[in-house]
């Protein structure tokens, strides 16, 4: 089964496999975020195991899970590679390169380790190994492959899969997959796994404890009263535990049962240094309060909860019920998901934690869903944008970002004019409607080009929702880019990287959608993902 695993990335059709999984692997990273109910399965995730050979009935699903566990002689032999990686021989080399990128992700740690080797050979190799297309493919599609069998066991909610899905949180290093087998794992208990859950809260990693601190009370809830009252008293000590990632969970899991305790633990765990951490425990926070605070001026995120929690003093009034809703992850993976629904909230708020700016008095609006920035004016720039002091109460973002924004351009424009993202001061944008799409890079301040115009790999057709990725990289001399665009009437993505020095990248602290040019369309936007990714 291990070896059909590895060949089912190496078919014949590898090819036409590639061009089609890795568009696919954006939506199951999407699909993941749902909130945790049990309904109809996804046919996409359905179809993309199908088409790679995976079992898609549990008992398969459980087999593929099985799999991605530990075991000791796949590290022996990559061990053994990459020491060959070093050998004397040069088809030894070859050859294993070319079987620890078959590996790919599994490989990843030891191969991460080699790049300390003092053989030079080997430190040469396996940063060509780590950075190669292949091996990156591979495991986008091996993380393609695990986050469709979690999305489709959480559909389910088969309890048969609940200890590989416990033991499997242990083992996935991805965190959007990670936290598919936490929300599959919740989906699927039941009052059969009450002693399995204490024995991983008692003996279990980290990892493994907060999951299931939350699945034992999920487990209680459907078996009555008394395993109730028993959960709560196993769970209230574990808000004072030593571990973070612990008292989060035991917050999540007491935030209807015991919202006093829950609630001033979570304003607690704001203050703490891991970003995950305090991103998750704000959500709950906004869940259970109702409140939407903001760090200001002058204090964190941390500080802002603890002032207004002071302020309710003696007593909070907690009644709001959050249900299923705390067991969503989506807040604690992407810190901001927005969409343009609500006018009132985006706009009459203030555009919620966004400002705008424009230097030729061009306004914004939300109107069918969309924001809208409006073109028909002179010729400058405007732009929608957050802050990270606004979004995390810190003065710069982490050094890893990932971006997604959909955007379009107006049908019926005069194209002398563009959309895109900036990240600081660095742009990146294309012209929408025309043939060519000319994509470039530049400066949002002074318009210095950054890398010149560049056909895009498809026209990107006005009036049609494109999906545009960057993945942001901070760097000691500035910051590496990959862009991706993809073309909302299906052809081939565009993608391209480079690099910008610290002047270009400028105070690395916004985010903005950006519209600037002659007078013309709207630039539309359906969505922005905003993902702290260290």
């Amino acid at each position: 089964m291990e070896l059909l695993l590895f060949k089912l990335l190496h078919m014949k059709r590898r090819a036409k496999f590639m061009k089609a999984c890795i568009p696919i692997y954006w939506i199951v990273c999407l699909m993941v975020f749902a909130p945790l109910v049990h309904g109809e399965e996804s046919s996409d995730s359905i179809a993309l195991l199908q088409s790679n050979g995976v079992d898609t009935q549990t008992a398969g699903l459980i087999a593929y899970l099985n799999l991605l566990q530990p075991d000791e002689k796949r590290q022996a032999d990559i061990v053994t590679l990459i020491t060959e990686l070093g050998s004397a021989k040069w088809h030894e080399r070859e050859t294993a390169s070319g079987r620890l990128v078959l590996i790919g992700e599994p490989a990843k740690a030891k191969l991460t380790e080699a790049l300390t080797s003092q053989d030079p050979e080997v430190r040469w190799r396996a940063k060509r190994i780590l950075e190669s297309p292949d091996f990156s493919s591979e495991s986008h599609a091996r993380r393609a492959l695990t986050r469709a069998v979690l999305k489709v066991l959480k559909s389910r909610g088969d309890g048969q899969a609940v200890p590989v899905l416990l033991a499997s949180i242990e083992v996935l290093s991805d965190e959007i997959a990670s936290g598919g087998a936490y929300e599959a794992l919740w989906a699927s208990v039941d009052t059969s796994h009450v002693d399995l859950l204490k024995r991983a809260i008692a003996q279990g990693s980290t990892t493994q404890r907060a999951a299931a601190v939350v699945a034992l009370e999920i487990s209680a809830a459907a078996t009555g009263p008394e395993a109730i009252e028993a959960a709560i008293g196993t769970i209230r000590p574990l808000l004072t535990d030593i571990e973070p990632v612990v008292r989060l969970a035991a917050a999540r899991a007491l935030l209807d049962r015991d919202p006093q305790a829950a609630v001033h633990s979570l304003v607690q765990l704001t203050s703490e240094d891991g970003l995950d951490i305090v991103w998750q425990a704000d959500a709950l926070l906004r869940l259970k309060t109702g409140e939407q605070i903001k760090p200001g001026a002058t204090k964190t995120l941390g500080g802002a909860w603890k002032q207004w929690v002071n302020a309710q003093k003696p007593r909070l009034t907690l009644t709001r019920k959050v249900g299923e809703q705390r067991l969503d992850l989506t807040a604690g993976r992407t810190w901001l998901e927005e969409t343009f629904m609500n006018d009132q909230a985006l706009v009459a708020k203030g555009y919620g934690r966004f400002q705008y700016e424009s230097d030729n008095q061009g306004q914004a609006k939300v109107s069918d869903g969309k924001l809208r920035i409006e073109g028909n004016q002179n010729e400058g720039d405007q732009r929608l944008f957050i802050t990270s002091q606004q979004m995390i109460g810190r003065d710069r973002w982490t050094d890893e970002l990932e971006i997604r924004v959909q955007l379009a351009g107006e049908i019926g424009n005069n194209y002398g004019w563009h959309i895109g993202v900036s990240v600081g001061r660095v742009k990146v944008l294309f012209h929408p409607g025309e043939s060519k799409g000319y994509f470039r890079a530049e400066t949002t301040d002074k318009h210095e080009q950054i890398i010149p115009n560049r056909d895009l790999s498809f026209a990107p057709a006005a009036g049609v929702m494109h999906e545009m990725i960057l993945l942001v990289k901070k760097t000691n001399t500035g910051a590496e880019f990959e862009v991706t665009v993809n073309d909302g009437n299906g052809g081939p993505p565009y993608n391209t990287r480079f690099k910008v020095t610290a002047d270009q990248l400028g105070d690395f602290s916004r985010i903005g959608l950006e519209r600037s040019g002659r007078a013309g369309g709207d630039a539309v936007f359906d969505s922005i993902s905003i993902r702290l990714m260290d």
